[in-house]
């Protein structure tokens, strides 16, 4: 039997309790391994079940909607760093971006549930308010276990459980080229983004068939080559960035999904997604041009 995910309602419940809480980072729901029907479980339930990982891979996406790109990233994660590893979903509340339409925050978590039960790894689904990835990063690793995060504070005083969370934040080319975008930070410089080097890794898929120059490798390079030091981007940071090569054939993005859908060319979208996404977008009518 398929797992059941949590109704609309009640993730609509969850995220405007997570938007009047003033909380910068939460997680909401839990899908552990080997799902049952039953197995969707509370942040609350999933904080007092499980010690804080050692590792903990965040993919981070607008989901809008999640694809099989999405679900490339997260696998190619999960078989790239010693096990046992734990999957972090992560949706912000507040893009730097992107507009929080066409689909609504709810529908985006609905569908992140359903590519979850798809993972080879328990997987959390959390929100953040947090638009940029070292305040991201600085969210997770402070959030208390009782506020539905992973810090463990009850253990403050032992240094060994206090010890550091690794993240290893999972993006593509083109967010790894935001990162490293000196505009998106005060003063033009990539200064903020050494706590979260010191600390926590990038793993990178490239777009397959990137020209030479215009691909993660190569911004890496540069990275590594000393090319970013007049905006702040120091040369070491470059070892904590992992590349991998991306899906073969033409590109998929969410972007290319949501047209597809609009222009009523299903065959150009349908393979995109995992069963339980598109079964979202048909019952629920998503991304459809409005008469």
């Amino acid at each position: 039997m398929r797992p059941t995910p949590l109704p609309l309602s009640s993730l609509q419940s969850l995220l405007s309790s997570f938007t009047s809480s003033g909380t910068k980072f939460q997680v909401i729901t839990t899908i552990p391994h080997n799902t049952t029907p039953s197995s969707t479980i509370s942040s609350s339930q999933a904080r007092s079940s499980s010690s804080p990982p050692r590792t903990l891979l965040v993919l981070d996406s607008s989901f809008n909607p999640p694809t099989i790109a999405h679900h490339a990233l997260a696998i190619s994660a999960t078989s790239s760093y010693p096990q046992p590893v734990r999957l972090c979903l992560l949706l912000s509340t507040h893009n730097a971006d992107k507009a929080l339409q066409p689909a609504p925050l709810v529908h985006r978590l609905a569908m992140m549930q359903r590519m979850a039960y798809t993972l080879p790894a328990p997987v959390d689904i959390a929100l953040t308010t947090q638009p940029y990835y070292a305040a991201k990063a600085a969210a997770i690793a402070t959030t208390s276990t009782n506020a539905g995060g992973y810090h463990d504070s009850s253990h403050d005083d032992d240094d060994e459980a206090r010890a550091t969370m690794q993240q290893v934040h999972i993006v593509g080319a083109d967010t790894l080229a935001r990162i490293l975008e000196p505009r998106y930070y005060d003063g033009a410089n990539l200064a903020p983004l050494e706590p979260f080097f010191a600390r926590h890794r990038l793993l990178v898929m490239d777009r397959k068939g990137t020209q030479a120059g215009a691909g993660a490798v190569d911004l890496v390079t540069k990275l590594a080559n000393g090319g970013l030091l007049h905006v702040g981007g120091r040369s070491e940071w470059a070892a904590r960035i992992d590349c991998v090569r991306g899906l073969s054939g033409e590109e998929v993005s969410s972007t290319r999904v949501r047209k597809a859908v609009a222009r009523g060319d299903r065959a150009a979208w349908v393979d995109l997604v995992c069963d339980g996404v598109r079964e979202w977008i048909d019952a629920e009518g998503l991304y459809r041009e409005k008469p």
